[in-house]
């Protein structure tokens, strides 16, 4: 069989799995994570940030690596290293673990946003849109590994046919990674007066610059609030809670 043909099996529909994770109240200090879906948030921020860092490189890489078919094959294990980083799953001949596809970003991302969709009690299209572009991107990355792993087969000929297939498949990834990149902001705008949430965004705030731009929390999260009008909030949110001491130092 043509391996150009073979369609990796993750490309079926997935049905996850594991339960709703939502967590029972305990006391007043940390009841701001349990009233909504803030701990979820928190988590889908930080898988984000890390999926969106390694997608960077890929990026680069491929605008580095893809002007030719030789520079492609001398760069493939370096596709393979940052895609197995991603997703989580390793290559072939490297160790395996039980729980090792459990560790990459995207996949965490994937299942975030899955209970993030499921714990909502208002769906909206916004949870949806998100839970799904997140699904593909993981079935994309995932793909082209998949790809990458079998393109040392192929012969001289195969390997042509292979390369513009692999550039294709790479260019609907980006497409789901930056999809995502829009409804994050969305998703999480609804949070502005969640103080976990507000100080998760401020403390990665040069990071999401890198992302979204200068004033990322105006322009693409669409809050109004000045940066020390956040402060301000931080700590008379935190000092109701019974945190007296805390200071957001941003």
């Amino acid at each position: 069989m043509n391996l150009l043909a073979t369609r990796f099996s993750s490309r079926a529909a997935y049905k996850g799995v594991g339960e709703n994770i939502r967590m029972k109240e305990t006391d007043s200090h940390f009841s701001a994570f349990y009233k909504d879906n803030c701990i979820l948030v928190l988590f889908l921020i930080e898988e984000f940030i890390c999926s969106f860092q390694l997608y960077t490189e890929i990026e680069n890489l491929a605008q580095e690596k893809l002007q030719s078919l030789q520079c492609f094959i001398t760069a493939a294990p370096h596709f393979i290293q940052l895609f197995s980083q991603l997703t989580g799953f390793l290559h072939p001949n490297e160790h395996s673990t039980q729980f090792s596809w459990t560790r990459g970003p995207l996949t965490k991302l994937k299942e975030i946003c899955r209970q993030f969709n499921r714990n909502s009690s208002l769906q909206n299209k916004i949870h949806i849109n998100l839970q799904i572009a997140s699904h593909h991107a993981w079935l994309l990355a995932t793909h082209n590994l998949e790809l990458l792993n079998t393109h040392t087969d192929l012969s001289n000929s195969e390997q042509i046919s292979f390369f513009a297939s692999f550039k294709n498949e790479l260019d609907d990834f980006k497409k789901k990674i930056h999809q995502i990149q829009l409804l994050v902001p969305q998703a999480v705008s609804s949070f502005w007066e969640n103080e976990n949430v507000v100080l998760c965004l401020l403390r990665r705030k040069e990071l999401l610059e890198k992302i979204y731009g200068p004033d990322f929390l105006s322009r693409h999260f669409k809050w109004s609030m000045k940066i020390a009008e956040l402060n301000e909030l931080l700590i008379k949110r935190f000092q109701e809670r019974g945190f007296d001491c805390i200071n957001a130092g941003l």
